[in-house]
């Protein structure tokens, strides 16, 4: 209820008597004071926002007219809509029509009426649900393409059992609850289970309902009497709550977030909002600030009145797979295409309020928004849902950026740069003397896994690596910090800070410093300083007919995570801590054992372009050497490769990283793969590793001193396939055996 000082002496009434006649009402308290019903309320509030330009219908469910106006001590319907069309006019609020849809709520409405409406706010607390799912379909077809729906109603946790029902709507059992909580039995008596809802929504046309606000309602107490002990408890383990969610009419919303590279922008332009606006609980948009946004939202902000609002970069041309939800941690994400959120007006009574608006509709903007709670327990939050990639899978294109390099200008020559980026190497070396060289790398992602510290480790193995990779040491580190010290704890950040300290602590590594920024997304790296001999480089490039291939690490760490983000596989799962415990492993002992051989010919670290992508540059760099070696050809032996949990392959059916499938569409034209292999089996090889293990060619003269090496260290290798030489061939042949 909200009261006016509006002096219109409407007579007295029951301020709660729009709950049980399903109607809209005005109420009048004394003469100097106006209080709306809910519906009402929700009335003027569409009213303020079209203005006098625009139209308001109020759809009322019932068929007795007489109640609508008598409720509000009037005498006739002409009163009712005399005074309110006065009160209106001179507020310059919109002018309101007034449609009876019928007791029976059946869909006979005007055809003038179908897909009239811009917006429309209501409820239907007190109705039955199979009302409710008939008034989803009206407000389906009542609205326009691009139109939308505020619905607010009662939700429970939980379906009520017939037990709990006969209590309600019985007048004999209604005894047993406690007196002050008798007024909200009715509207207890139609609580939606909160997944009904979601269903009946979708199955009406609004395929991504999102969440704008939840707040708490009290449980219901029983007062049994003696002997009926056993009923105190009846209530005791449903949880209610009332909710708001925002409903679009689009077509082409698809049942999850999907990736196409598309960005939004808000121009600051909606009234009363020009420093931010809150869309949901996922999606909070600062002015002027690029945001990367589902499929779903980018039609959202731009096939709706917002579209006036929002610029949205990018189309659906490209797909990059499934895009993080990343539900607001304050409040649990309910379903629909986008999670949770949590801003939203009260709708009212069991009307419907639905506006037919002109221009003015999108400058006053059709917006009901608060600041979304940051109070966070560090515990709760999942670091993966706040990322749109995973790790290394968040690689641009290797096309991609293979086209922007090849655009740059060239610079000048410099002696002392070993190794540049025109081989797309695992790091840069620059010469000191002829003794001394400096490996320098940098590698930062998004949260591979929901745990901080183990984040903090993985993402500082993997900076390392680079430098492993190269043969050199590691010496010196600086963090790269990218984090939202405004909505998460900072404990999450001390976290991930120490989960890397303890990994540079077994590497021997100092971190002596770094740089960090406020982001929406947290991210978290390292720039690593090694030496190296200038003449002891590994190189990616230079292997030779008849060497071995050689691997130091299972694969799939791709596919496991995204599984584990996605809630397939659990994190306390041996699947999931065998991924998690790989990318913690330092290539740091293997990198040492192969400084010892003396025919590694090319060696690179398998990370996010996968085993086919980094072999493919391997290969591809050392044809460029030299014309001797233009026929070379990597053969891999398909079942040689080791998968990190037997599970793989069938994850793979289930999930395809976006970054994965990337990768084997890069790498298809340069692969031959056995017909008798399946998707899923080149998919793996494609996968988009994080912190992988070492990939090298060696000299077959030196097997038996590696193999036995890597032995009496209790380290992990495997013979993966050899390179050969085949004419007018491709880069890589993989074999079913």
């Amino acid at each position: 209820m909200i009261g006016m000082n509006i002096p219109l002496g409407l007579g007295s009434s029951t301020l709660d008597n729009h709950h049980h006649l399903n109607v809209g009402v005005l109420c009048a308290n004394g003469d100097d004071e106006l209080l709306l019903s809910s519906a009402m309320r929700d009335v003027l509030v569409a009213s303020k926002m079209v203005g006098r330009n625009g139209r308001v219908s109020l759809l009322v469910l019932s068929e007795n007219r007489e109640k609508l106006y008598r409720m509000g001590g009037l005498e006739s319907e002409e009163e009712l809509i005399k005074v309110m069309d006065e009160l209106l006019k001179d507020l310059s609020f919109s002018p309101i029509d007034f449609t009876y849809l019928g007791k029976q709520h059946e869909l006979k409405v005007e055809l003038e009426k179908k897909e009239s409406f811009d917006v429309m706010i209501g409820n239907f607390p007190g109705f039955q649900l199979r009302e409710k799912r008939k008034m989803f379909e009206l407000s389906f077809g009542l609205l326009k393409k691009g139109g939308e729906f505020y619905y607010q109603d009662i939700y429970t946790d939980r379906r009520l059992d017939n037990l709990q029902i006969s209590v309600l709507q019985n007048s004999v059992h209604r005894s047993l609850i406690a007196p002050s909580q008798k007024s909200l039995i009715n509207l207890f008596s139609h609580a939606m289970y909160i997944n009904d809802f979601i269903r009946f929504v979708k199955k009406s046309g609004f395929e991504d309902p999102r969440e704008l606000s939840r707040s708490s309602m009290i449980s219901i107490s029983m007062v049994p009497p003696k002997g009926e002990e056993d009923m105190q408890d009846l209530f005791s383990e449903l949880s209610s709550f009332t909710s708001t969610y925002r409903l679009f009419k689009l077509f082409d919303f698809e049942p999850l977030c999907e990736d196409y590279g598309q960005v939004a922008y808000y121009k600051g332009s909606i009234k009363g909002y020009p420093q931010s606006y809150q869309l949901d609980g996922t999606h909070k948009f600062e002015a002027h600030k690029p945001v990367l946004v589902c499929g779903n939202t980018a039609s959202v902000l731009s096939d709706t009145w917002l579209g006036n609002h929002f610029n949205v970069v990018g189309n659906r041309s490209i797909h990059f797979g499934l895009k993080s939800k990343g539900a607001a941690p304050s409040m649990a994400t309910s379903g629909g295409g986008s999670g949770s959120s949590s801003c939203g007006p009260c709708g009212g009574g069991a009307t419907g309020v639905a506006s037919s608006c002109s221009s003015s509709i999108s400058s006053s903007g059709v917006c009901f928004s608060k600041k979304v709670s940051l109070n966070v327990n560090a515990d709760n939050v999942k670091l993966t849902q706040l990322a749109s990639g995973l790790g290394c899978g968040c690689k641009i294109n290797s096309r991609l950026l293979d086209s922007i390099l090849q655009k740059l200008p060239k610079q000048p020559e410099n002696n002392s740069v070993l190794v540049g980026n025109s081989t797309c190497d695992d790091a840069a070396v620059y010469k000191i003397n002829d003794h001394v060289a400096i490996v320098s790398t940098i590698d930062f992602f998004a949260p591979i896994v929901d745990n901080p510290y183990d984040f903090g480790a993985i993402a500082c193995a993997n900076a390392l690596s680079d430098v492993y990779a190269m043969g050199g040491k590691p010496q010196t580190a600086l963090s790269v910090v990218a984090f939202p010290s405004r909505t998460l704890p900072i404990e999450i950040l001390q976290e991930i800070l120490r989960g890397s300290i303890d990994k540079a602590n077994e590497a021997g590594v100092a971190i002596v410093g770094g740089h960090s920024i406020d982001d929406e997304e947290p991210k978290f790296g390292m720039s690593v300083n090694g030496i190296i001999h200038p003449d002891k480089i590994f190189r990616n490039v230079g292997c030779e007919e008849g060497d071995l291939l050689f691997l130091t690490k299972r694969i799939g760490t791709g596919v496991i995570t995204s599984a584990m983000k996605l809630g397939n596989v659990p994190y306390e799962s041996e699947t999931a801590q065998s991924a998690i415990n790989s990318m913690k492993t330092l290539n740091r002992d293997t990198s040492y054992v192969l400084r010892e051989m003396k025919s590694v010919s090319s060696c690179t670290d398998v990370t996010g372009f996968g085993l086919l992508g980094h072999l493919k540059e391997i290969m591809k760099g050392s044809r460029e050497i030299c014309e001797e070696n233009k026929d070379l050809v990597a053969q891999l032996n398909a079942k040689q490769i080791p998968l990190l949990d037997s599970s793989c392959l069938s994850l793979m059916r289930i999930v395809i990283p976006g970054g994965t499938k990337t990768n084997l569409e890069n790498v298809q034209q340069f692969v031959e793969f056995a017909s008798t292999l399946s998707k899923e089996e080149q998919l793996i090889l494609a996968d988009a590793q994080t912190s992988g293990g070492l990939l090298f060619t060696i000299s077959p003269d030196e097997e038996e001193k590696l193999v036995n090496s890597f032995k009496e260290k209790n380290l992990n290798l495997w013979k993966i396939g050899e390179i050969v030489k085949k004419p007018n061939s491709v880069l890589i042949q993989v074999l079913d055996q």
